[in-house]
């Protein structure tokens, strides 16, 4: 990923005015949990199938993954990073209810994939911004 030195500029920027607001810890922590899970077991595959979806915060999650991809990307694409930002906030309910209800690592291997690339994709989301992993925060 290829950066201009202005668009960098302006992403710090927003993120050090994001990290001031009381969801962003928290959002951090449900990002990070999604990362580790993903880096640990080395999954790269986009293909989601909602038809394997068994609880509702498995449906939420991807619904708000998919609509925060289009916005988080329009606006980093329209340099409105502050925007992109608030997109990528909207997650932190989504993410939360998601492992709060169901197990991830499941036995069922067609439900624990579907989980992982619904990981994956919050994932790569994040990282359309910025490397949030390196970022520290309480609780993560």
């Amino acid at each position: 990923m290829k950066f201009k030195i202005l668009d960098l500029y302006s992403r710090m920027k927003a993120l050090q005015k994001i990290t001031n607001r009381p969801e962003f810890d928290p959002l951090m922590v449900g990002f990070k949990r999604a990362h580790r899970i993903v880096e640990k077991e080395k999954w790269k595959s986009e293909e989601i199938n909602p038809s394997l979806f068994q609880h509702a915060t498995e449906v939420e999650l991807h619904k708000a993954v998919n609509e925060a991809n289009l916005k988080v990307l329009y606006d980093i694409e329209r340099v409105n990073h502050a925007e992109a930002l608030n997109g990528l906030v909207g997650l932190r309910a989504p993410i939360d209810a998601f492992f709060n209800s169901v197990m991830v690592n499941t036995e069922e291997q067609g439900l624990r994939k579907n989980r992982l690339s619904l990981l994956y994709a919050i994932d790569r989301l994040f990282m359309s911004f910025a490397d949030f992993s390196q970022i520290a925060v309480q609780g993560a």
